[in-house]
């Protein structure tokens, strides 16, 4: 709603679709990894999100990108210069990172350079100004970071409350099982809402 309300004042709204990060498995917020998804599953995953997001946003006015399309282009010196674009000592001050550690959790590697890779895409867009839930807020900044260190100005980020989802707490969400789809009926969707504590 956010991203076409910016259409309806002129913007251009970008829709990256992170078919290539969800081959690498994101941090989930989570005690654990989230696991990485095959290139079979974010098309199909990102088919289904298109339709969706279509009855919200003008997919004819939106310039719609996949990640793949510069990371898959992407060089091992291409991947070193994005690791000089932030400290580790700046991942690591993410709040789930450090929990993690400190709670003696495994913590991969791919994890802790997913806020670069997901920064990068800012670099790819040139964007200027990226649209985000609370939950984003590390990335979204490591992003400004990002665009810093390749030369570009810095997007102002905007960030959001998520629906809460059916079970009354997490985040809505396919992992959590705890959504209210866009597709589903009316009496579905009128039962799950009312089934909210």
């Amino acid at each position: 709603r956010r991203l076409h309300a910016f259409q309806q004042a002129g913007h251009q709204a970008v829709l990256i679709i992170g078919d290539y990060t969800a081959q690498v498995g994101d941090p989930s917020g989570r005690d654990k990894s989230r696991a990485a998804l095959s290139a079979e599953q974010t098309k199909r995953f990102a088919s289904t999100y298109l339709e969706q997001v279509g009855h919200t946003i003008d997919l004819k006015k939106t310039e719609v990108r996949y990640n793949s399309e510069w990371f898959n282009r992407f060089t091992a010196a291409d991947f070193l210069k994005l690791t000089m674009a932030v400290s580790a000592n700046t991942i690591l001050k993410h709040d789930t990172f450090r929990q993690r550690l400190d709670r003696g959790l495994p913590l991969g590697m791919h994890e802790l350079l997913y806020p670069l890779l997901q920064g990068y895409d800012s670099v790819a867009v040139e964007a200027d100004i990226e649209l985000g839930g609370n939950d984003q807020k590390f990335s979204l900044l490591t992003g400004r970071d990002v665009q810093a260190a390749y030369g570009l100005e810095r997007q102002d980020i905007i960030l959001f409350d998520y629906l809460v989802g059916t079970d009354g707490k997490e985040k809505m969400s396919k992992t959590a099982g705890n959504t209210i789809a866009i597709e589903e009926s009316a009496n579905e969707m009128y039962g799950k809402v009312m089934s909210i504590p």
